[in-house]
């Protein structure tokens, strides 16, 4: 079984994969360079399952990851859900020294997951952007400039670079919640304001208790005012949920 996450190796999603007690056994990793890549992999069916970051508890929502489920929402659904605990590093080649970082360079989320250590403790560091936050890394080790990365501390080592600073993180308790995502079943439609059951030969993790629904909801239309409260109105006009 093929599964999709946003590569290269030492991204945050490689290592929740690593440690997700649903990943299934003997998994075949595909490595994308975007997240919605990854997405997309499972839709075209290069990939059996995709691993993909859907919330953090500091930063909120991923955007490209809910855009990428609404554009691919008659191919792909939720199939389970993973939580997986964010420890920030800050990483450098070897020989780096602290004070003399330039430039910091990691994907949007743990930039700003970091934000107010940047500003304290690096504030005449420029920051600046990469796809992944192994990508960041791989870049920082092969340069011979005063640049850091931020990303999780195994990247460290598989791009034999050094860990400066451990557990970064401006809030403790940083989690990011991943979906593990499947292709709908050949035959099965999907339309807009129908839920249908995942067949449970689908789901990944355990089967018993409550399920979860998720709703996105999009192109409600600037000229319709008060779109969204009225798809939220069905909801308070059910009982017993």
């Amino acid at each position: 079984m093929r599964v999709a996450y946003l590569g290269p190796a030492g991204t945050f999603s490689e290592d929740a994969l690593e440690v997700s007690r649903f990943a299934p056994e003997g998994f075949e990793p595909l490595p994308t360079e975007t997240i919605p890549a990854a997405i997309e992999a499972v839709a075209s069916g290069n990939a059996d399952r995709a691993l993909v970051p859907v919330e953090n508890s500091i930063e909120g929502s991923v955007r490209p990851t809910l855009d990428s489920l609404i554009e691919l929402a008659d191919s792909v659904r939720i199939v389970g859900e993973f939580d997986h605990e964010i420890r920030q590093a800050l990483i450098g080649r070897a020989g780096l020294e602290f004070g003399a970082i330039e430039v910091v360079l990691s994907h949007p989320q743990p930039l700003a997951q970091c934000a107010l250590f940047l500003r304290t403790e690096l504030p005449g560091a420029e920051v600046q952007v990469a796809t992944s936050t192994s990508a960041a890394v791989r870049e920082v080790g092969a340069s011979p400039k005063a640049w850091a990365a931020l990303g999780p501390a195994r990247a460290a080592r598989i791009y034999d670079c050094e860990v400066l600073r451990e557990g970064i993180e401006d809030e403790p308790g940083n989690v990011t919640r991943f979906l593990w995502l499947a292709a709908r079943p050949d035959g099965e439609a999907h339309h807009s304001g129908e839920v249908s059951p995942v067949p449970t030969d689908l789901l990944v993790g355990d089967q018993g208790g409550n399920w979860k629904t998720s709703l996105a909801f999009a192109e409600l239309g600037a000229d319709h005012p008060g779109a969204l409260v009225e798809a939220l109105h069905a909801f308070s006009k059910q009982t017993g949920t």
